[in-house]
């Protein structure tokens, strides 16, 4: 056998024998070592169902392996697991292969309960610390030609949770080709992955790992939002219903510095039919059908994220504040953090991210379309809903860089009528905005459960609106930190009282012009208000209830005072103009019967200059008319605004009808009033809490009518009062002052007008006669009687210069009417009368003595004189009447005395004094006299004085013992007509 042939003989055994030993043996040996390998080094059972060795092309084929948990359970395993070597490995020094292709495989990733992995034991078997250091800290050389697995299975579950999650990738699909080790080369790479619901996952691009560096792109398509959300459904209190996200972009990583460069580039994010509810509670808070992102570029290094554009449109929000105040959205999205993340979030902090450059923002283009925003204020009791709808904005150039600006823009639709436009810059770093603001048609009835919550008022109509700029940047001390500047109006306003459904106020339009607010400092100007058509009502009620007081009182009673005194005290506040047009105001009292109204129409004018200085002065000038013919004028000066509220007021009102008070008088005074024309000059100086008023009342052709019976009328003699006040041409003038202290508790303005009134009028009534003499002069009480001597009728001098004075104040007062009542003194008239009526006798019997032709008597019994023959006759007239001579007034019965001398005077007075008491007067007689005594009186006035016969009065006399003076006075008493 030639050499050759035995060369040939002794290969092919060999080859045989590699044969034989790569095709039956190497496949049992590499199947019993991979089984036990695994359990002796990672601890669980594999089984393996065919090894296959291709020793020729150096090739592995294992088919049907499965590596099972300690359980039981599956944890990885494959159907088909194709390695091919290439022998070139020796020549090229590297691993290298042709292929490496694994089907079907499947494992199991789980979270354990108590959150460590289902291989936790594999990873700390194979500790990297362990592990023989690297010297030389280089990758092995491998080169892999094609990589491939396909329809791969991944199973992950987390039952670490308290709801467990669990989520299958099937198909799982990768591809890599010319894979290596060697510095710089690229491998191509492609992923592929799906849940069976329509999520993919695909990867794709090239990477080297010497150095790591990768490029590539990656698609997520249809990932399900509800899928995320079932995984931290227990750390979160919303439920996502609904909504599939899709994500895509290139992306760059290296590690060629040393440092990890990660960049995303083109990325694009969109949000497809996104539905977010409460947990438990089937109403959807958040819908949007389309959120859109594109043109993301984000260096990691660098520390940039660049945003080219941001669309979103048709997404529809549902908010509310709780009934503590808070937004539904700051509980809703709260986490409910375990303890270990607890434990977790209170690590020390990343000192590299503390220390390290911020981040730099920028988005080019944000706009959001047919946004809508459902809000309600669920802390009233009634709560407001407010729909703002549709909402359209767009940002251009929105960056955190610093002193960096955006373009806004913002329109809005507010409960369907009213609008919001905004215009203008904002910026980030530093917060700040230049905005502005177009507000119209913003309806106020949504709102009146506020208004509830302050006052008893029901909207009826009414619109916002402002039409300005906003500013906002923290300046410190170059300015305030935010400012508005422009115009509000409220439009169309109407409120009626809601507990009695009576109109209350309304105004057809109320502009703040040239408007300022700045808030820190805090400071608000205005350049001017105008009131068109302004209208309020005030009422009392038939309990006597003002519907002011009612309005402005809580439910509870208690009036509202919302508003701190100090805080309002401390903004400082300047209304360069207030302007009233055609305002008008109606007064009703319903607690009289017949009611009382009374009305201000076209009240015109301004208020010049308010501020909230100490010192400051507002110019007022108000004109219109009461109930439309009477003028009415207010004029002077306030300051309400300051913390020393300053009022120098004068009010000025002419002719207004007297007639309309009669519900007024005819409760208060008992009598209707007639007729008549009122007009006012009141003034009113306010200052230091001290009210100082000056109240100037003139009525022209004031008369009271039929009397009223009402008992809350005064017992006061109105109608005297009236009449003393009333001149000859019917006017009456009354100067009121009055005063007070606002810092006095039980302070009222009508209390203390009242009061003045009521005390005029009663010094008037108790003092007429004082009234009289201030008007012509002379002592007021002297005017109120005329002495008489007794006995006598006649007027003396005095008396008639007294009666003169009378005329000339009852002339000025036409109204007034005189009662004269005569008196008589049953003493010392009756005395005087018995005197005349002895003195009489006298002078009969000297008439009929004889006399001497020479000494003829007069004809008249008065004429008579008695000088000479007076104690004659009284010495007759006392013989005659007693029978005995007047001596014996004095005689003494004694036989032995002597008879006493009596002086002739004293005799006849003696003699006269006995006769006058036995004179006879009747009570007919003093009654005659006290008659004639107001006779004298009522005739002097009327023939003297020209008082019309009307006016004067002869009541029923009085006889008495009337008077221990010298004289009889004869009282007067006035009273009106």
């Amino acid at each position: 056998m030639s050499r050759a042939k035995k060369g040939a003989i002794i290969t092919a055994i060999l080859i045989l024998l590699y044969g034989v030993f790569g095709f039956l043996i190497a496949p049992y040996i590499i199947k019993s070592n991979l089984i036990s390998g695994i359990a002796g080094q990672l601890g669980r059972n594999a089984t393996v169902n065919e090894v296959k060795v291709n020793p020729f092309v150096l090739s592995v084929t294992v088919r049907g392996f499965e590596m099972s948990e300690p359980d039981g359970e599956l944890f990885v395993g494959f159907e088909e697991l194709y390695v091919n070597f290439q022998l070139s490995s020796i020549f090229l020094q590297a691993y290298t292969f042709d292929e490496i292709r694994m089907i079907a495989p499947d494992g199991r990733v789980k979270i354990l309960p108590d959150s460590s992995l289902n291989f936790s034991d594999i990873l700390a078997s194979s500790d990297p610390a362990e592990a023989p250091p690297d010297k030389n800290n280089e990758l092995p050389p491998i080169s892999v030609s094609r990589l491939k697995i396909e329809q791969g299975h991944l199973a992950f579950s987390d039952l670490s949770r308290p709801t467990p999650f669990e989520k299958d990738f099937f198909p799982i699909e990768i591809t890599l080709n010319n894979f290596s080790t060697r510095k710089d080369s690229k491998s191509l790479y492609a992923f592929t992955a799906t849940t069976g619901k329509g999520e993919i996952v695909n990867w794709e691009g090239n990477f080297s790992v010497n150095p790591f560096r990768s490029q590539g792109r990656f698609v997520l398509t249809g990932i399900k939002s509800r899928t995320l959300w079932k995984y931290v459904q227990d750390q979160v209190r919303f439920e996502v219903t609904s909504g599939s996200i899709d994500l895509a972009a290139r992306y760059d990583m290296d590690t060629v510095e040393k440092a990890l460069h990660f960049e995303v580039i083109d990325g694009e994010f969109k949000l497809n039919e996104f539905r977010l509810a409460e947990k438990g509670i089937d109403d959807t808070l958040i819908s949007v059908p389309c959120f859109s992102v594109k043109g993301v570029h984000i260096d990691l290094s660098n520390k940039k994220a660049i945003c080219a554009s941001v669309n979103s449109n048709n997404a529809f929000f549902k908010s509310w504040l709780t009934s503590d105040g808070t937004l539904n959205y700051q509980a809703l999205f709260a986490m409910n953090s375990s303890e270990d993340e607890s434990k977790a979030s209170s690590g020390p902090p990343d000192q590299l991210g503390a220390n390290s450059q911020p981040w730099r923002i920028s988005v080019k283009d944000l706009t959001l379309e047919n946004f809508g925003v459902a809000l309600e204020d669920r802390t009233l009791v009634k709560p407001v809903h407010v729909n703002l709808e549709p909402i359209n904005l767009n940002l251009k150039n929105l960056s955190n860089q610093k002193d960096s600006q955006a373009e806004l823009a913002l329109t809005l639709k507010v409960n369907q009528t009213g609008t919001v436009g905004v215009k203008g810059l904002v910026g980030i770093n530093p917060v700040s905005m230049d905005l502005s603001l177009q507000v119209a048609q913003i309806a106020l009835k949504p709102f009146q459960s506020y208004v509830d919550s302050v006052v008893q008022l029901e909207l009826v109509t009414g619109t916002a609106g402002l039409d300005g700029k906003f500013q906002y940047l923290t300046l410190g001390s170059d300015g305030p930190e935010m400012r508005y500047k422009g115009n509000v109006s409220i439009d169309g306003f109407e409120a009626v009282d809601r507990l009695h459904s009576e109109d209350f106020l309304k105004w057809e339009s109320l502009l703040f012009n040239g408007l300022v607010l700045d808030i820190q400092p805090d400071k608000l100007s205005i350049s001017e208000i105008v009131a068109d058509q302004p209208y309020v009502r005030v009422i009392i009620w038939p309990d006597s209830t003002l519907n002011l007081t009612g309005i402005f009182s809580t439910q509870d009673g208690e009036t509202t005072n919302d508003v701190d005194s100090e805080a309002q005290a401390s903004i400082p506040v300047t209304i360069d103009t207030v302007c009233i047009e055609n305002a008008s105001v109606n007064f009703s009292d319903l607690s009289l019967k017949p009611n009382f109204a009374m009305g201000i129409q076209g009240l015109n004018g301004t208020v010049k200059g308010l501020s909230s200085k100490s010192l400051a002065r507002a110019d007022v000038l108000l004109e219109g008319k009461v109930d439309k013919y009477a003028p009415v004028k207010i004029a002077g000066q306030i300051n309400p605004l300051s913390e020393d509220v300053y009022t120098d007021l004068a009010l000025f009102l002419k002719n207004i009808e007297l007639s309309i008070f009669t519900p007024y008088s005819g409760k208060f005074a008992g009598y209707a009033i007639n007729k008549g024309k009122l007009s006012l000059d009141l003034k009113y100086k306010l200052s230091e809490n001290l009210l100082v008023g000056e109240n100037e009342i003139f009525m022209d052709q004031f008369t009271f009518g039929e009397r009223i019976d009402s008992p809350d009328a005064t017992t006061l003699p109105v109608r005297l009062a009236v009449a003393l006040l009333k001149d000859r041409e019917g006017r009456i003038d009354i100067n009121l002052p009055v005063r007070g202290d606002l810092n006095d508790p039980e302070f009222s303005y009508g209390r203390i007008v009242v009061s003045a009134l009521v005390n005029l009028i009663t010094k008037i009534v108790s003092s007429p006669f004082d009234m009289l003499a201030g008007l012509i002069g002379g002592d007021g009480e002297g005017l109120s009687f005329v002495e008489f001597e007794f006995g006598s009728a006649a007027l003396g001098t005095e008396q008639i210069r007294k009666l003169e004075q009378l005329a000339k104040g009852l002339h000025k007062r036409p109204a007034l009417r005189l009662e004269i009542k005569g008196v008589a003194d049953t003493e010392h008239d009756r005395v005087a009368l018995a005197e005349a009526k002895l003195l009489g006798q006298l002078k009969r019997a000297k008439l009929k003595e004889p006399v001497s032709v020479e000494l003829s008597l007069p004809a008249r019994t008065e004429d008579i004189s008695l000088s000479d023959d007076y104690a004659r006759l009284i010495t007759q007239a006392y013989t005659d009447r007693f029978g005995e001579h007047p001596r014996a007034l004095f005689e003494i019965e004694s036989e032995t005395s002597e008879p006493p001398r009596i002086e002739p005077e004293v005799l006849i007075a003696a003699a006269k004094q006995r006769l006058i008491e036995k004179m006879a007067v009747d009570e007919t007689s003093l009654r005659r006299l006290a008659q004639e005594r107001a006779r004298q009186i009522k005739d002097h006035l009327i023939q003297k004085g020209e008082i019309p016969n009307e006016r004067v009065f002869m009541v029923e006399v009085k006889i008495d013992h009337a008077s221990d003076a010298d004289t009889i006075r004869i009282n007067l008493t006035l009273s009106g007509i």
